[in-house]
């Protein structure tokens, strides 16, 4: 769909009309998944999304009920965003947390899941500053940070301005703890914020610079097959055609009521990003990984801890 919206309701329109195809997977940017959802959510038909992360998707309807046929194994955005908070102060210790966002639907909601946990705890940002997705310059927002001592900042927009922003904090002399999403476990963000990337804690559900078996196993065939590293995403994707495997499976039918009813029910299905168990808003609620940029590899925080001592 190119995220484009008009372009996921065309493709929806023409897999569900023309393909009568079984169950959907999409879309990637939350703003296309948001424009399908209302075609396969009257119809009736399964959406098993593994990338979109707005909190939107997986909110009640305007009737106040529940969507049934959207399941995600993606993070939700305000989810991580708290996650990213609750770490930046229980685990890193951050004496004074600072919000920085993109203005989009992404940057928006996350920033604000990540702000209300830290007003929660009674710890509440000691700034939160924003930017617009193109802005070349952050100086204003990083000298603000600066000026109030802000020692670790959650972050949550994309990678062309993370590189920038990063490059620019250094030239100002601002020392930052930089964590974020798993938005940025690509190699294009590495390769444009080169060694100012090292340090960023990055929250993803799979890291191919894991050491654990089943990682292993998955990097080996993913690279063999594609010639290039798998990211989180990848293995997202993956799990969720083999939890639809499952799903017919455990239904033993082809019946979309019965089969959306056996992924609402999942249970004992563990993929590459660890066992799925969804909430009542079809949300996967895994635990998070933590990993650490180093030398352009994403390593699990522990393992990485361990190195330093």
């Amino acid at each position: 769909d190119g995220t484009k919206p008009t372009e996921a309701v065309n493709a929806t329109n023409k897999l569900i009309a023309r393909d009568k195809i079984d169950f959907l997977m999409g879309s990637c940017s939350s703003s296309t998944t948001l424009a399908l959802m209302p075609i396969h959510t009257k119809l009736e038909m399964i959406n098993l999304n593994s990338c979109s992360s707005s909190k939107m998707i997986t909110d009640p309807l305007p009737s106040g009920q529940l969507n049934k046929w959207i399941f995600r194994l993606q993070y939700r955005s305000d989810r991580t965003a708290a996650f990213v908070a609750e770490f930046a102060d229980k685990e890193l210790g951050a004496k004074k947390i600072g919000v920085m966002n993109d203005t989009n639907e992404y940057g928006r909601a996350a920033a604000d899941g990540a702000v209300q946990y830290l007003k929660g705890i009674g710890k509440p940002a000691a700034v939160h500053e924003n930017y617009n997705s193109g802005d070349k310059t952050f100086s204003s927002q990083l000298l603000k940070f600066k000026d109030a001592g802000v020692d670790t900042l959650g972050y949550f927009g994309y990678y062309q301005e993370a590189a920038l922003i990063l490059k620019q904090a250094k030239q100002l002399g601002v020392k930052l703890r930089v964590v974020t999403t798993d938005v940025l476990h690509t190699p294009v963000f590495v390769e444009l914020a080169g060694p100012d990337a090292n340090g960023v804690l990055v929250t993803t559900a799979f890291t191919q610079d894991a050491s654990d078996a089943r990682s292993v196993k998955f990097t080996e065939a993913f690279k063999k097959r594609w010639g290039k590293d798998p990211t989180g995403v990848s293995a997202m994707g993956y799990d969720a055609v083999y939890l639809m495997k499952w799903a017919y499976e455990k239904a033993g039918t082809k019946d979309k009521q019965k089969v959306r009813d056996a992924l609402a029910s999942v249970s004992g299905f563990v993929g590459v990003t660890g066992e799925t168990k969804f909430n009542e808003r079809g949300d996967d609620m895994r635990p998070f990984l933590v990993t650490v940029i180093s030398d352009g590899k994403w390593i699990p925080y522990e393992e990485w801890k361990k190195g330093r001592r």
